[in-house]
């Protein structure tokens, strides 16, 4: 039976939840949703445990700060064909809430989930059932009582329509079937599935994008912006998403061109009212250059106050006047907003220029500060990929030498210079205001670039203010602030979910792990990795798991999705294994597997059923597994890329050569900061970095270690 329910967005401010409860009585079902990647949790509650949590807080807090979500059950979403089915959970029908469906009548929500149920005068009045139930498994038949204004209403064990108006159900409007009830005090509202509820929180649109498909060498064109209810051929991009209620609001539109020169600003602000979206609009101008550039892209970046929240694309080819335009390409990928409350200090999306050498940066920021306009920067050498090779090479030589300190030293340096300015100016800016608060800087790196190690970069008296950084921890962009990389948005498939996803999530359940342990022989000629087996020994001492080895019979369960612990698929994937990059050989390039000849590659992760039921957690702790391979210069290829587009929610995992002893301690104490004490990753492998000197002695495994994800994920176990 489906229940009709109020519906709120943990990030709506308490003022707004607290005025849409208001109006509805102490038994009426609540869902709250919460944004998780390009998806949605949802939680349920009855508005009497609800408005208490709310009285009392501040109006202009988020509602998912001041109701603790971290330990409460999560309801499944449901389509209406599941509902029908007879499952439980939220009834989502094109992205709107239709009801909730949960088992027993006799149960209110509060108490069937463990919350407090409902007191009081309502308590007594709902006689058990907190809203009425829909039957629309027949709404074909015509009722037998012609007075009747609802077709096919199944209302439960209801004998009699209840005395108390404070009744909570809703009254849904399937069209024209009847007259609206005369009694205008009830507090049930209509709802109409064909628009947006009002208690929707959420504003969503597409963006398009109007542009000439071609224009010859020096030509100048307009780029116009616009939102619209439709997709738009030739724009390529998903639907913006905007957490707010407002029926007007502001989003700052920036234009990203590295194949053009953009002649107007940069950066404008839009204003968009929900009731006529025709009045949303910006244009820049924008000129071709003297180069032929068929397929140039032309990028529109959207935020909302200061977080990203929406990209789109589209082609515009430069060819010889006259000449006839090639086809302009599209594709769907969508960007969702952050939660304010966890939106990192510092977003930065790094886009490919118009070569290999080149990189254009853009900034956004939640914080009011001066956002530079977006900054093309090339590299020293002849790409990307030939200056990352370089300084890794050099990082892993540098593995515990006496020198290693100034060798570490130059590299980051080097890395720092690759950087354009307006990054460490906007990265001051932001500092500054974490440190007012008392905490530690977020900065999260959107990156098209899967080769260049940023987190080496050097926060020397060259490029910050001495005071900013923690004197305890070495200066490095990774050990001074919580970082974190992900990589640009995946190509929406016409089926199933887009992945990865952005923003990255900021927490994953910890429930259990998938211990994978190189236990080699030396008749494999492989070296054997004592430590690796005493790393899965610890692991599994210390945390609910499954162990495997990294032979081909268990590698091809686990991608198999076969492994569960205690009933659940793991949250934690772990392998401690030998992992080898041959730029020379690609067919020796992946985790080793101790029994077979092929290595456990990108391949095979993207092939597996991984991430069909969970988005797990993973850490590689090989050699060099974190680089990306050769072979694979067109998107992110290595491990990172497979794991993160099957549905992780991160990725760990060492650049360079590490030595075996400190990987062992590294993995032992990185989940004892993260899982037992409940550090976010970011913070743990801070916290860790801090290491690399700390003996006197220089150890470049501690800095070895790059990091997909939000720089606020927690693995929060129930």
């Amino acid at each position: 039976m489906l229940r009709t329910v109020l519906t709120l967005d943990a990030s709506a401010t308490v003022a707004d939840a607290s005025a849409l409860v208001a109006a509805h009585g102490d038994a009426t079902d609540v869902v709250v949703r919460r944004r998780v990647g390009a998806g949605y949790e949802w939680f349920l509650f009855v508005v009497a445990e609800l408005r208490g949590m709310l009285d009392g807080a501040s109006p202009e807090s988020r509602l998912g700060e001041v109701v603790d979500l971290s330990g409460r059950p999560t309801f499944p979403e449901l389509s209406f064909e599941e509902a029908a089915d007879g499952m439980q959970g939220v009834v989502v029908d094109d992205g709107r809430v239709a009801g909730v469906q949960y088992d027993s009548l006799a149960s209110p929500p509060g108490e069937l989930l463990g919350a407090p149920t409902p007191v009081g005068d309502d308590a007594a009045a709902h006689d058990g059932s907190p809203t009425r139930s829909i039957d629309f498994g027949d709404v074909g038949a015509e009722p037998a009582d012609d007075s009747s204004p609802m077709r096919s209403i199944d209302f439960g064990d209801v004998a009699s329509e209840p005395a108390d108006d404070s009744s909570p159900m809703r009254s849904i409007d399937f069209g024209d079937v009847g007259a609206e009830p005369a009694d205008d005090s009830s507090p049930m509202r209509s709802i109409d599935f064909g628009e947006e509820p009002a208690a929707s929180q959420e504003f969503s649109a597409f963006p398009h994008l109007d542009a000439p498909d071609a224009v010859a060498p020096n030509e100048s064109f307009a780029l116009d912006v616009s939102l619209s209810k439709e997709q738009q051929a030739g724009t390529s991009g998903g639907a913006i998403s905007v957490p707010t209620a407002a029926p007007t609001f502001e989003l700052t539109v920036q234009v990203v061109a590295p194949d053009f020169a953009v002649t107007s600003q940069v950066r404008q602000t839009m204003t968009v009212d929900r009731t006529d979206l025709s009045t949303a609009r910006v244009t820049f101008e924008l000129a071709a250059g003297p180069d032929l550039l068929p397929g140039a892209r032309v990028t529109v970046e959207f935020s909302y106050e200061g977080n990203l929240c929406g990209r789109a694309w589209r082609e515009v080819h430069v060819i010889e006047a006259g000449e006839p335009a090639p086809p302009v390409r599209a594709e769907s990928s969508d960007v969702a907003t952050p939660e304010p409350e966890t939106a990192p200090d510092l977003t930065v999306t790094i886009n490919r220029g118009s070569d290999d050498k080149s990189l254009t940066w853009s900034f956004t920021s939640p914080h009011d500060v001066e956002i530079p306009a977006p900054v093309t920067e090339e590299l020293p050498i002849d790409s990307a990929k030939s200056f990352a090779l370089d300084k890794l090479l050099m990082a892993a030589k540098s593995l515990q030498t006496s020198l290693g300190d100034e060798q570490m030293a130059g590299i980051a340096d080097s890395v720092s210079g690759a950087m354009p300015v307006e990054f460490w100016t906007t990265l001051d800016a932001v500092w500054r205001i974490a440190t007012s608060q008392e905490r530690t800087p977020t900065v999260l790196l959107v990156s098209a670039d899967p080769y260049v190690p940023w987190e080496l970069a050097s926060t020397g008296d060259s490029y910050l203010d001495p005071e900013l950084l923690d004197d305890e921890y070495p200066p490095i962009l990774g050990a001074q602030v919580r970082l974190g990389r992900w990589t640009p948005p995946g190509k929406k498939p016409p089926r199933g979910p887009q992945r990865p996803s952005l923003p990255p999530s900021n927490e994953n359940a910890f429930t259990g792990m998938a211990l994978v342990i190189g236990d080699y022989l030396d008749s494999n000629n492989v070296r054997p990795l004592p430590e690796a087996r005493a790393e899965g020994d610890a692991l599994a001492a210390a945390y609910t798991s499954a162990q495997l080895t990294a032979t081909e019979a268990d590698i091809n369960r686990l991608l198999g999705d076969e492994v569960d612990v205690d009933g659940r698929p793991a949250d934690v994937i772990h392998f401690a294994c030998h992992g080898q990059i041959d730029q020379r050989n690609p067919l020796r390039n992946g985790i080793v597997i101790s029994d077979a000849t092929p290595r456990l590659d990108e391949l095979m992760i993207r092939g597996s059923k991984l991430g069909t039921r969970n988005t797990p957690f993973v850490f590689v702790n090989a050699c060099q597994l974190g680089q990306v391979e050769a072979k694979n210069l067109a998107d992110y290829g290595g491990m990172a890329g497979a794991f993160l587009h099957k549905g992780a929610c991160a990725f760990v995992a060492p650049l360079w050569e590490v030595a075996d002893k400190v990987a062992r301690e590294f993995a032992i104490d990185f989940y004892q900061q993260t899982v037992t004490e409940g550090l976010p990753v970011a913070e743990a492998l801070r916290r860790l970095r801090k290491r690399f000197s700390a003996s006197g002695q220089a150890v470049s495994t501690y800095l070895a270690y790059t990091y997909y994800g939000h720089p606020e994920l927690r693995l929060v176990s129930p």
